[in-house]
């Protein structure tokens, strides 16, 4: 074989061997940050990164349900720790994409955020709003029992701020039912009671 084409296939060789080399080195930088991009989406627990408050809230007041906004909105919602943003987020699903169904989560998630909210130790008697509680009670996804249950918990003040005149009557008549049951119980009139009444009889003797 001439010695020229020998040295041509040589470099050519050399070339190709080259050009190999750069291909796994460029496919091994490749794998490394995408390696690094699974890395850091493992650290960050997989969540979807969250989103400006405010524009959220506003891409939820007109869409449903099953759109991406209101998704990404309920998974925000459930991740966010208990505070002033995370109740706005919950009363604008609630206005918006869930007011006709909702999850129970969302219902007690609520509920409970209301709940945990203390009145200021100079004023105790006062209630802080139960906007929230107000919206999620009466919801038509509330189970009576979980209304009665919710009302259970609330304190006096609690309760008379869930059945002010912006109460609907279903919420209305829940309160009232749950006033009732706190209230002292009237005993029934016994023929043994002429006998040996009680302290409570003995008051109206």
């Amino acid at each position: 074989m001439p010695s020229g084409t020998m040295g041509r296939r040589s470099v050519a060789l050399g070339l190709d061997q080259e050009s190999v080399s750069h291909s796994g080195k460029d496919s091994k930088e490749q794998s490394g940050e995408s390696s690094d991009k699974d890395r850091n989406f493992m650290d960050s627990g997989g969540a979807t990164p969250s989103l400006p408050l405010n524009f959220l809230c506003a891409l939820t007041a007109d869409s449903d349900v099953d759109d991406p906004p209101s998704r990404m909105a309920a998974e925000q919602a459930q991740s966010m720790e208990d505070g002033r943003e995370r109740r706005e987020l919950l009363e604008a699903l609630l206005r918006g994409p869930y007011r006709g169904s909702a999850p129970s989560w969302l219902l007690e998630a609520a509920v409970d955020s209301d709940l945990a909210r203390k009145p200021p130790q100079s004023d105790p008697l006062y209630g802080p709003s139960m906007d929230l509680a107000r919206l999620a009670l009466p919801h038509p996804s509330c189970t009576p029992q979980m209304r009665r249950d919710s009302l259970r918990r609330c304190t006096a003040v609690q309760l008379g701020r869930l059945g002010s005149t912006q109460a609907s009557d279903v919420l209305a008549d829940a309160v009232a039912e749950a006033l009732r049951e706190r209230g002292p119980r009237q005993q029934t009139m016994t023929v043994d009671l002429l006998d040996t009444p009680t302290h409570s009889v003995r008051c109206w003797t």
